[in-house]
């Protein structure tokens, strides 16, 4: 009996550091996938209200030169997504602060970027245009969530992003 309620009380303690970490992985899931639907959306709805076409700038965690000449400034930050737009053949930051840099935790990693009809991008800067109507090339983002990967989808004439577990 006595060896019953220590072993509950092992099991007791052992929950109450464990519990709490994992709502909080499984909350901060949530709340940066969010962030990145909502963060694709605000892009679309930006262009389509200013009438202007606006870069989402998508920095994968390996780093490329490829696309550097582009950006007047560019300090490489790995697992984040931005806005530009175009000024002086140059791409400048989108002034608004709904679409300043978000730059996601090492928990929620951005691994590939699959644009329509092409093979998975996975390092350097993806940059893909959303047009004054609102639209954009349809793209698949696949994010790594601890052992398993979710995919936000987004089709050319919608706003909206789907996220899938599997493409």
């Amino acid at each position: 009996m006595i060896e019953l309620l220590i072993v509950m009380a092992i099991m007791s303690l052992m929950a109450l550091v464990a519990v709490p970490r994992i709502s909080a992985f499984l909350g901060n899931e949530r709340q940066e996938s969010g962030l990145l639907s909502a963060y694709i959306a605000s892009t679309s709805d930006d262009a389509y209200v200013n009438g202007r076409t606006n870069y989402l700038c998508i920095t994968l965690p390996l780093p490329d030169d490829k696309n550097k000449e582009l950006f007047s400034e560019k300090s490489f930050t790995p697992n984040s997504v931005a806005v530009y737009v175009l000024d002086e053949m140059k791409l400048v930051q989108n002034s608004h602060r709904i679409l300043d840099r978000r730059t996601f935790s090492g928990s929620f990693t951005i691994k590939a970027v699959y644009l329509e009809g092409s093979e998975a991008i996975s390092r350097g800067d993806v940059i893909i245009p959303f047009y004054s109507d609102g639209s954009s090339e349809s793209f698949t983002i696949e994010v790594s969530s601890g052992d398993k990967s979710r995919y936000f989808k987004k089709n050319k004439n919608s706003r909206d992003v789907k996220i899938l577990d599997e493409i």
